[in-house]
């Protein structure tokens, strides 16, 4: 893409929810192109639960702030008229008030805007105690859609995280031309040796996430059951904070006694990461994920990926190429995976070549260039609509 695109043209507002390590790389990458005049707000800061599971970020690299309060209307509503000649890209719409109040008031005021955003339907939220009767239920819904349908006729376009966002924005009413694939990007991390695990005899899975039912931890121990004793090479490696009380089973719990089977919990990044670089496969086995950043970081790191179809970061695996991508909860079919993967140990040096290719397309200086020429086309539809870099490689996407 060419340098001389749309944020030398274009002043704007990036809202966010909070500080996230999932942003940082692509919010310094897009600040740091060349005439870029680019301001974040935040709509709260880095919230104790993300604390306590290893988010650490620090916003640097740009201008930023962030509301303390979170119903600031009187704050918001000046940032809103201040910057009303800024084009304005909303993330966090269904989740924070004082986002949900800009972009309204940016419908209002007829004040540019585009919206980042996952799809509200996936994963499946959880049913408060004041919508658990079928009424409410279909209530909150209701509201919720025409809400969406509100936001979606004054928006220039959707940066859509992951297919399920694209169908879901698609459905109420956003012409499909203004919709953009997107997802989350990190800065990819100096090449390293590729081949690093081929002479070692073990065979390491890695687990990064909550462990929690939502994430598939319990699925996971259940379709290894049959594999421990069936080789004694394998390993699994599972780190992230605890969340529900999920145990193996009989001979998952033979492993753990034996080392083979190891519960960590978070651990800062850099340090994942060097688990990564030791790890054979990762291994996301979600009941559903609106994206599934580790996936990104796997990659970027040369390590395939075993992820369920209801990870929005699905999209960019290729089943035997850079991983395998098998039905949520069912446990048979991720089973079928591990074993698919570990049978082909020839063929794991050319996957992790396979997933490090992907993951330099998922680049945060790349997804700063698109996300670029996203605006500019957003707001000049003469424009040529842009590619998203992963697109080509994607199972899911085959457009021009």
């Amino acid at each position: 893409m060419s340098s001389n695109t749309a944020m030398e043209k274009v002043a704007v507002n990036i809202w966010l929810n909070m500080p996230s390590p999932h942003q940082e790389d692509l919010l310094r990458s897009i600040a740091s192109r060349k005439g870029a005049d680019v301001q974040v707000y935040y709509s709260m800061p880095l919230s104790e639960s993300r604390a306590s599971e290893g988010w650490s970020v620090t916003p640097r690299g740009y201008k930023y702030r962030t509301f303390l309060r979170r119903v600031d209307v009187v704050n918001v509503a000046k940032a809103m008229f201040k910057d009303r000649k800024r084009v304005q890209v909303f993330g966090g719409i269904w989740s924070t008030p004082n986002i949900a109040l800009a972009v309204t008031l940016a419908r209002v005021l007829k004040i540019p805007y585009l919206v980042l955003s996952e799809s509200p339907d996936h994963p499946p939220r959880p049913v408060s105690r004041l919508a658990r009767h079928r009424i409410k239920r279909h209530l909150i819904v209701a509201v919720r859609d025409a809400f969406g349908r509100c936001v979606i006729r004054g928006s220039q376009g959707i940066l859509a995280i992951s297919r399920f966002a694209e169908i879901w924005y698609a459905n109420h009413g956003m012409d499909s031309s203004h919709i953009y694939p997107f997802g989350y990007f990190k800065t990819i991390p100096v090449r390293n040796d590729l081949d690093r695990r081929s002479s070692c005899a073990d065979l390491r899975l890695l687990y990064v996430g909550r462990k929690s039912y939502a994430k598939g931890l319990d699925l996971l121990l259940e379709a290894l059951e049959p594999l421990w004793e069936a080789n004694d090479r394998l390993r699994l490696e599972v780190i992230g904070k605890q969340v529900d009380d999920i145990q193996p089973g009989k001979h998952g719990m033979e492993a753990k006694k034996h080392g083979r089977l190891v519960f960590k919990e978070s651990l800062p990044f850099d340090e994942v990461e060097q688990v990564m670089r030791q790890s054979d496969v990762l291994i996301l086995p979600s009941r559903g994920d609106g994206w599934g950043m580790v996936v990104v970081e796997a990659l970027m790191n040369g390590l395939p990926v075993i992820v369920s179809d209801q990870c929005g970061a699905s999209d960019v695996i290729c089943g035997g190429r850079n991983g395998f991508v098998f039905t949520s909860g069912d446990i048979s079919a991720l089973r079928g995976a591990i074993v698919q993967f570990l049978s082909r140990r020839d063929s794991h040096a050319a996957m992790r070549q396979a997933a490090w290719e992907t993951g330099t397309k998922l680049d945060a200086d790349s997804a700063a260039d698109y996300f670029r020429a996203c605006i500019e086309h957003a707001v000049d539809r003469t424009k040529p609509k842009p590619l998203a870099p992963w697109i080509a490689d994607s199972p899911v996407h085959r457009r021009a």
